[in-house]
C-alpha cells in the first residue's frame, strides 16, 4: 500500500522510486509499436529480471521528445521445470511531442544502460482523443483568408464530460511574423450536444499576420489531469491521471496589402473606422488668446490602438498649437479588437479674423 502511493506520487515529478536491496539485473525494454499517428500515445515498457536491490530510474531524458503521462508497475514470477523466474514491468505512457523519427534514449538503472529505440510518428490516422466522447478539441476561425496586418479570430475549445479536469494547458499559440494576442481569460460554460452535456474550456486569440502567404496554425495538444475515480480512499485526492486531447492545425492564406491603397502611407485593413471631434467652446465667438480645447477620436475595429497612425497637431495659421500625449487604448467586443486613438490640443488664436481649420482624412480599407 505504502509503495504504490509512492510510486504515483514520485511519478508526477517523472522519477519512479522503489526500494529492496543491491546488485546488477537484467533488464530488457520495448514498445507497443514502433509506428504511431501524431496524437496517439505510446507505451513503453522496462523490464527488470530477478529484481533484489533498490532501483532509481530517473525518466528526464524521455521528456525531450515525450510528456510523461503515467507510470504503472507489474510483477510476476513462473516456474518451468523447477527454475524459478520472476520480474517487474515498470511501464511509462509517453505521448510524442512532435511528428519524425523520435529515439527514447538510454536510460541508466544502477549499473546497466538501457537500449535506445526509435519510433516513427507520422502525421496520419486518428487524432488521439478527438474521436474520444469524453474528451475532444475544436477550433475556429472567422476566416479563411484575411489581408496581412488584418486580425484574424481564432478560437479553441476543449469538449469534456470527465469531472475535475485540472492544471488545463494548450500547446503555446506560436506563430513566426505574427503578432499574437490572447482576448480575455478562459470561458468555461455547457453545451448540450445530441443530449449529451459537455462542459467546454475555451480561449481566444487574435493574430495579426505580418506577412503574406500561407499561415500555419500548429496543431494543438491539450493536457490536463483528473482525479482516479479508482484510487484508494485514504489517496484519493493525491491520485491522478493524465489525460489529453489533439486536433491538427490548419493553414490560413494571407493576402498582400491591395495596388490600389499602396499609394496611402499608411494601411489600416479593418471593419470600420470613425473621427469624431468634440470642442471645449463654442466657436461662434472666440477672441485672441482664448484657449480652445479640440479633442479628436478615431475608433478602428479590427486594429490595436497602438497601431493607429497620428493625426492631430498640424500647424495652423493665426493660432498657436499645444498638443497633449495622445490616449492609446484598446478592448474586446464580442471578441474582435477595437482600438481607440485619442488626440487632444489647446488652439489658441494670436490674430483676429477667420481661422481656417483643416480637415482630417484618413484612408482605411474595408477588409468586409
Amino acid at each position: 500500500m505504502v509503495k504504490r502511493f509512492l510510486i504515483r506520487l514520485l511519478a508526477i515529478a517523472s522519477v519512479l522510486s522503489i526500494s529492496p536491496t543491491a546488485m546488477a539485473q537484467e533488464i530488457e525494454v520495448s514498445v507497443d509499436r514502433s509506428e504511431l499517428a501524431r496524437g496517439e500515445t505510446l507505451t513503453y515498457t522496462i523490464r527488470v529480471f530477478d529484481q533484489r536491490q533498490g532501483m532509481q530510474l530517473d525518466l528526464t531524458p524521455l521528456t525531450e521528445n515525450f510528456d510523461v503521462l503515467g507510470t504503472r508497475t507489474s510483477s510476476q514470477i513462473r516456474s518451468i521445470n523447477g527454475t524459478v523466474e520472476s520480474w517487474t514491468d515498470y511501464i511509462v505512457t509517453l505521448f510524442p511531442l512532435t511528428e519524425g523519427d523520435l529515439e527514447i534514449p538510454s536510460l541508466e538503472i544502477n549499473n546497466a544502460t538501457t537500449e535506445p529505440i526509435t519510433v516513427s510518428v507520422v502525421n496520419q490516422g486518428p487524432r488521439s482523443n478527438q474521436s474520444s466522447e469524453e474528451l475532444f478539441l475544436e477550433i475556429e476561425v472567422n476566416k479563411e483568408s484575411v489581408y496581412v496586418q488584418e486580425q484574424l479570430l481564432f478560437t479553441v475549445r476543449l469538449y469534456y464530460t470527465i469531472n475535475g479536469i485540472r492544471n488545463p494547458q494548450f500547446t503555446e499559440l506560436e506563430m513566426a511574423d505574427t503578432v499574437i494576442q490572447l482576448i480575455g481569460s478562459p470561458n468555461q460554460y455547457e453545451k448540450l450536444i445530441d443530449g449529451v452535456r459537455y462542459g467546454v474550456y475555451e480561449k481566444r486569440y487574435v493574430i495579426f499576420p505580418q506577412r503574406s502567404g500561407p499561415l500555419e496554425i500548429p496543431d494543438i495538444l491539450f493536457r490536463g489531469e483528473v482525479t482516479d475515480g479508482s484510487s484508494n480512499f485514504v489517496f484519493r485526492n493525491l491520485n491522478t491521471r493524465r489525460v489529453t486531447a489533439f486536433i491538427d492545425g490548419i493553414t490560413i492564406d494571407v493576402l498582400e496589402r491591395p495596388a490600389s491603397a499602396a499609394s496611402s502611407g499608411f494601411w489600416l485593413p479593418v471593419s470600420s473606422l470613425t473621427l469624431e471631434e468634440t470642442w471645449s467652446d463654442e466657436l461662434a465667438d472666440v477672441q485672441i488668446g482664448d484657449s480652445l480645447i479640440r479633442t479628436i477620436t478615431m475608433v478602428a475595429e479590427g486594429l490595436d490602438g497602438a497601431v493607429l497612425p497620428p493625426f492631430g497637431g498640424a500647424e495652423l495659421i493665426g493660432a498657436n498649437v499645444y498638443p497633449d500625449p495622445s490616449e492609446i487604448d484598446r478592448t474586446f467586443v464580442d471578441g474582435a479588437i477595437v482600438g481607440t486613438r485619442v488626440e487632444t490640443m489647446t488652439i489658441v488664436p494670436t490674430e483676429s479674423g477667420a481661422l481656417e481649420i483643416p480637415e482630417i482624412s484618413i484612408p482605411w480599407w474595408n477588409v468586409d
